[in-house]
């Protein structure tokens, strides 16, 4: 028979604690929410099912820097939840970031096996985005245990700056506008070129 604890704070605002247990699990999920941060390799609008690191996963790694408060506080949430889920041992276990030193920063690993929600920055769907390396966002999810250590599920992303697919890195210009027009049926166009 399931049944579950109350939520319990661990004196950070965006650290919960809760398990449920049933006669065959325990599942021990904190709940977060990350600081802002540069994406890497980020797979958002859809899983990553291509390449060699492809695991069918909505997924992202997210680049801070270490000099920054709400960064060192959110590596402080990991640990503490380490810690809560797996005890003292939980301080040499398996965390979701790596630090570079020499860089001067770290970079969170969040994975999700869902499809995560996608928040613009003032709150608002945006669902179907395409979110390139470099946007500026920021997850919300669980930090859960496994048998190694701990991973960050996400659940949520907010964007505070999108880098999007095609997103134009070039200074404006005089010279050519874009429009729909220009756009071409190739096989038409082939045969208009071909019958010449």
């Amino acid at each position: 028979m399931a049944w579950s604890r109350p939520v319990v704070s661990y004196g950070t605002p965006n650290l919960t604690h809760s398990t449920l247990r049933d006669t065959n699990t325990i599942a021990t999920k904190i709940k977060f929410t990350s600081p802002f941060g540069s994406a890497q390799y980020p797979h958002i609008s859809s899983p990553d099912t291509k390449g060699k690191y492809a695991d069918n996963k909505w997924k992202t790694k997210l680049v801070c820097q270490m000099s920054e408060a709400p960064v060192q506080a959110f590596i402080k949430t990991v640990d503490e939840a380490a810690i809560a889920i797996h005890g003292k041992s939980g301080e040499k276990m398996y965390k979701p970031y790596v630090i570079d030193e020499d860089a001067g920063t770290v970079t969170f690993i969040f994975k999700t096996t869902f499809a995560p929600a996608i928040f613009d920055a003032a709150g608002n769907e945006a669902k179907g985005v395409q979110v390139g390396n470099g946007s500026v966002l920021r997850v919300m999810g669980s930090l859960v245990e496994f048998e190694k250590g701990i991973s960050a599920q996400i659940n949520q992303v907010q964007i505070k700056e999108l880098n999007g697919f095609g997103t134009c890195g070039f200074d404006a210009v005089e010279g050519y506008a874009f429009d729909p027009s220009d756009i071409r049926d190739e096989p038409a166009f082939r045969r208009g070129w071909l019958s010449r």
